[in-house]
């Protein structure tokens, strides 16, 4: 087992005995200061346990980040290789250790099966498994040398202060170079580096061979432009990785590295059944073609001023959208106070706070849009030509304005047109019942990035078109990818859900692996109606139809779900009343993020469409007038002979 060196501050000392104990439970040597003998110097044994040990646990606080100790301890360990890092409270470790991965153990009491408690565990394994490797004889090779004189303590002493001048020191030096060398803004160039084997196993040693040129190709054919290991040294960035296998499992670890800076600028871990190594593979390769397109976007716009940190915590951030905006939100938050000029930063800033806002009180509603519209048009200042703060900007005009809305997404200058605008564009298009050319513009987008914001907009889109098919594949792929997508499994199970099989979907609900985030009212009320779909009789019938109105009728946001449950269900008259309640709603129509109409233009509510009730309500909405003054009408009305839309452009005078 390793031989586990504790870097604590003294308001942490409690964790670093809980974390001390339970190491050993494990199995570990552990040490830590409180072993410090009496007739020896602070520094010396210190420096001596540090060399010793197989890694370095810090347990980071927002008092340890003022602990020189624990920054020299941590430096030193990072350059050694063997740094694994630990947060007890809600702050982030300091630069450059916040380019490395983190263990969050606030509020741990010492429960060995939590998973945050695991990735320690597996983290000293994997540092153990290769000290033991480094320190075996090769076959035929020479033994161990025998050991040199030791330091004397002023040689000691001096190496350690050495590493605290440098945290003094290293960002004014760090700055120096990024302004000396020559980045690559334009086209930065990649290097997929061998991964390396850290077990015997067939299945890891058979991963190791070919990840290197796999994801290679995957890269290239994503446009990022890559280098042959021989050309390392021109490569502006550098992917590395180790496989271990055990137990009929493969585990990954990848990182990202900025190899002229020496930071880690993303790193993550994968597990999956040796048996399933091609899908590991696929996952690995699309998981790295999104993080790479990040950090081509961070470099090229931060136009050699964003130093390594900042376009770590940038891609960081863009990563952990597609798993939890909760997790991507304080890297973000982070971001926009050390960047203060970098374009893309308050731009994603500002579509965080929109999202934000969908679940913000009516009292916090108008201040947190306000703030997001800040953010936007400070980086529309910063950079005119940038996307995503149009899309902003457009989903925080009043929803019903919906030609100002599509004005802001089609800018004059279509020279320098920014691709996201069409990737932005096709959701737009999708809200307005133009689902065709909105899934035209979206899947451009898809082939063209891989994963993007806008995947989740692609598959909803698809889902309420007559495509139902198309999106589930679409979906499942994602999945496949990215297992992790909360929005992809949210668009999952409501595939599931009406399309097939009920018991199919009571089995997504209780498989935590798959379950989407849905709010405990939705969860209620999604059980109600798979019961009525599963049994067909009339009293579950009406007691779905009484759980859906009880449950979601007054909140809001979750108003569609009821919509397309009772349309399904054959509850039209009920399904018209709450959606005239969604469209005069003030909270909901009162800007574009809060009013997503596309539940409207879906298969479930195709009965809807035939009915003249349901003319009032996108008139309310405002897309009669857009429709007639575009001269773009909805898909439907050329799809669907039954529908109300030869009577509603009678009414609004089109003919």
């Amino acid at each position: 087992m390793a031989k586990v060196f504790i870097s604590y501050e003294r308001t942490g000392e409690v964790s670093a005995h809980r974390v001390a104990d339970a190491l050993r439970a494990a199995g570990h040597d552990v040490w830590t200061d409180a072993e410090l003998p009496a007739h020896r110097a602070y520094s010396e044994v210190i420096e001596e346990r540090l060399a010793e040990s197989d890694a370095v646990v810090v347990l980071w606080s927002a008092a340890a980040e003022k602990s020189q100790w624990v920054r020299a301890e941590a430096e030193y360990a990072r350059q050694r290789g063997n740094l694994v890092q630990v947060v007890l409270d809600d702050s982030l470790p300091p630069m450059p250790f916040n380019q490395t991965q983190c263990a969050s153990l606030k509020g741990w009491n010492g429960d060995r099966r939590n998973s945050q408690w695991r990735k320690v565990l597996e983290s000293l394994s994997q540092l153990s498994s290769m000290s033991g490797a480094s320190d075996a004889a090769a076959p035929g090779g020479p033994g161990p040398a025998p050991p040199g004189p030791p330091l004397n303590r002023r040689r000691k002493v001096m190496a350690l202060t050495g590493v605290l001048l440098a945290l003094v020191v290293g960002g004014a030096w760090l700055a120096g170079d990024l302004r000396q060398r020559q980045l690559s803004l334009k086209d930065p160039r990649t290097v997929v580096l061998p991964f390396k084997a850290l077990s015997a196993d067939p299945a890891a040693r058979e991963f190791a061979a070919v990840a290197a040129s796999e994801f290679a190709g995957k890269l290239s054919e994503s446009q990022i432009q890559t280098v042959t290991s021989s050309r390392a040294g021109q490569a502006d960035f550098a992917i590395t990785g180790t496989v271990q296998g055990a137990n009929g499992m493969l585990h990954v670890r990848a990182s990202l590295e900025d190899p002229h800076a020496g930071v880690t600028l993303w790193s993550a871990e994968f597990d999956r059944s040796s048996a399933d190594a091609a899908g590991l593979r696929s996952e690995v390769g699309w998981r790295l073609n999104d993080v790479m397109t990040s950090a081509v976007l961070g470099r090229q716009n931060g136009r050699g001023r964003l130093g390594p940190a900042e376009l770590g915590l940038f891609i960081q951030a863009r990563d952990a959208l597609a798993a939890s905006d909760v997790e991507s939100r304080p890297l973000v938050q982070e971001l926009v106070r050390r960047a203060p000029d970098f374009a893309l930063g308050h731009a994603t800033m500002c579509m965080h706070l929109l999202g934000g806002a969908r679940s913000a009180s009516p009292t916090d509603l108008a201040a947190q849009r306000d703030a997001a519209v800040a953010e936007c048009r400070r980086a529309a200042e910063l950079d005119p030509q940038l996307g995503v703060p149009r899309r902003g900007l457009s989903n925080a005009e009043d929803g019903r304005q919906w030609a100002r809305r599509e004005a802001l997404l089609r800018p004059g200058d279509a020279k320098s047109r920014d691709p996201e605008l069409d990737a932005a564009l096709g959701e737009f298009l999708g809200q307005t019942g133009r689902q065709n050319e909105g899934i035209r513009l979206l899947q451009a987008a898809a082939a063209r990035k891989g994963w993007t914001i806008y995947s989740a907009a692609l598959a909803y889109v698809l889902l309420t078109s007559d495509r139902r098919e198309e999106a589930s594949e679409f979906i499942s792929k994602r999945l496949a990818l990215r297992p992790e997508d909360s929005d992809m499994r949210l668009l999952n199970f409501l595939v599931v859900a009406f399309r097939r099989d009920p018991e199919a979907a009571f089995a997504t609900l209780d498989d935590p692996a798959r379950r989407p985030g849905l709010p405990p009212p939705a969860t209620k009320a999604y059980r109600a109606f798979l019961e009525a779909r599963r049994t067909r009789s009339a009293a579950d019938r009406q007691t779905a139809i009484a759980t859906i109105l009880d449950t979601l009728g007054s909140i809001s946001q979750l108003k569609p779900h009821a919509v397309a449950m009772l349309a399904e269900l054959g509850a039209i008259d009920e399904a018209f009343r709450v959606t005239d309640e969604y469209s005069s709603d003030p909270s909901v129509v009162r800007y574009g993020f809060t009013m997503q109409p596309n539940f409207l233009f879906g298969p479930e509510t195709v009965v809807m469409r035939e009915d003249i009730r349901f003319i009032p309500i996108v008139k309310r909405l405002g897309l009669v007038d857009y429709w007639r003054t575009s001269g773009h009408w909805p898909d439907f009305c050329a799809q669907e002979p039954k529908s109300v839309c030869a009577e509603m452009r009678r009414q609004a005078g089109a003919g």
